[in-house]
């Protein structure tokens, strides 16, 4: 194939030599036009062969690298979501207790700088920064300024009954239930969804103390401290 894109070139070029490489060929001018098209045309078919055949070796994989592919995607989503899943709940119910702490050092500043006939807070939007003024306006007893508004506003998930049916569902994978009662508060913490965003229930009160029920949800006052 060499020697007829060779011949080709020199009689189209009219050069008498040429060098390539190491190797030399030499042609006289006087060729047949007959014999230059068919050396071009042979050539040419040559090389649109080859290119065709290239061409067709590179259309892709084939159905058993597929598989493989595939096969190596699912083993490794199988080991890797279910310790995500558990790794998000650990890191939700750790948010909660947070929360739940956060809940207590601020009813002990409640406590202390209002006074208000339950003690304590009446609820936990009081707490918090309801009318968004606490940048510019001193605090009150019903905007304290104590705990942020997603907190404050997480006491009902959607579809719950509640004072905040309709509001975002929860914070951090988890509802907190704030209540009043016999000169105290209680407040208890449930996963949104039990056994997807979180598995252990909490509970704390005007002592301070932290409970746990494992598994939620609904943890009370004799449940183990955490």
């Amino acid at each position: 194939m060499l020697r007829i894109a060779q011949n080709a070139i020199l009689a189209v070029s009219g050069i008498e030599s040429v060098s390539y490489g190491n190797a030399g060929f030499r042609r006289e001018c006087g060729t047949p036009v007959a014999s230059l098209k068919a050396d071009v045309l042979s050539a040419l078919t040559v090389l649109r062969r080859l290119h065709t055949k290239m061409r067709n070796k590179q259309k892709g994989f084939s159905l058993i690298e597929l598989l493989i592919v595939v096969a190596i995607i699912l083993i490794i989503a199988a080991i890797a979501i279910p310790n995500l899943i558990r790794s998000r709940m650990a890191a939700n119910e750790a948010s909660a207790v947070a929360s739940l702490r956060t809940i207590n050092t601020s009813e002990v500043l409640y406590s202390t700088t209002y006074s208000v006939p339950t003690f304590y807070s009446a609820n936990l939007p009081n707490m918090a920064d309801a009318a968004g003024t606490c940048a510019t306006v001193a605090p009150i007893a019903t905007n304290a300024c104590l705990i942020d508004n997603v907190l404050a506003n997480a006491n009902a998930a959607p579809g719950k009954s509640g004072s905040n049916a309709n509001a975002a569902p929860g914070k951090s994978g988890y509802t907190f239930v704030y209540a009043i009662a016999g000169g105290g508060y209680t407040v208890t913490a449930d996963a949104v969804q039990q056994g997807s965003s979180g598995v252990r229930g909490f509970f704390t009160d005007q002592s301070l103390v932290i409970r746990a029920k494992n598994p939620g949800p609904t943890a009370t006052a004799g449940d183990p401290a955490i």
